[in-house]
């Protein structure tokens, strides 16, 4: 591995229903990508979801690529890093002034926010999130709101608020989540530099 790359493999089991999720982060100089692959089951349906996203350095996403069951259906979004976007191609009017990417399969979403900000504790930040519903690939702009609880050890604890719904996820030093209650829970982490 080069000197300059950072990798970071992790693994997070799906709670709410049958599955996983493998994900390899790798940074380098200019950019970070995310590659996960997530299984899981829906109204009795198995789902293979491919996905790679890339963000810059401050965690600013770039673009989004999803594969669903081995492109069955496939998904491209790009930004020009100031929340205007084009699926496809093809631009995304509905979705202007988001910055992050939230997938619903995937904690890994809880991250960007998370990582790109600097945080104090019982401080509150409001994103406007470009949600990505799979297996539907329905666009919606969400509003969340992360509020920073505090530390205990190499933990840190963030109360999130999307719309009715309220939860307390723990993140590592990294911004990773290690426990989304009823939902997503770390089973292994490996990081090399």
């Amino acid at each position: 591995m080069e000197e300059n790359k950072m990798s970071q493999r992790i693994i997070w089991q799906n709670k709410e229903t049958a599955g996983c999720e493998y994900v390899h982060i790798i940074e380098d100089d200019e950019s970070i990508i995310a590659k996960g692959t997530v299984l899981f089951v829906e109204k009795g349906q198995p789902y293979q979801v491919n996905y790679e996203i890339e963000v810059d350095q401050h965690w600013i996403t770039k673009g989004v690529r999803i594969q669903l069951n081995e492109a069955y259906k496939e998904l491209n979004l790009q930004t020009n890093n100031k929340g205007k976007w084009c699926l496809n191609g093809n631009r995304v009017k509905d979705m202007d002034g988001t910055i992050d990417v939230d997938l619903s399969v995937t904690p890994l979403s809880n991250t960007l926010p998370i990582k790109r900000c600097t945080w104090r504790e019982g401080e509150t930040k409001t994103f406007q999130m470009l949600y990505i519903d799979i297996p539907s690939f329905d666009l919606k702009k969400l509003k969340q709101t992360y509020t920073y609880i505090g530390r205990d050890n190499n933990q840190r604890t963030f109360r999130y608020t999307c719309q009715d719904y309220k939860t307390t996820i723990s993140v590592d030093e990294d911004g990773f989540v290690i426990e989304y209650p009823n939902l997503f829970t770390r089973k292994a982490n490996l990081v090399r530099e």
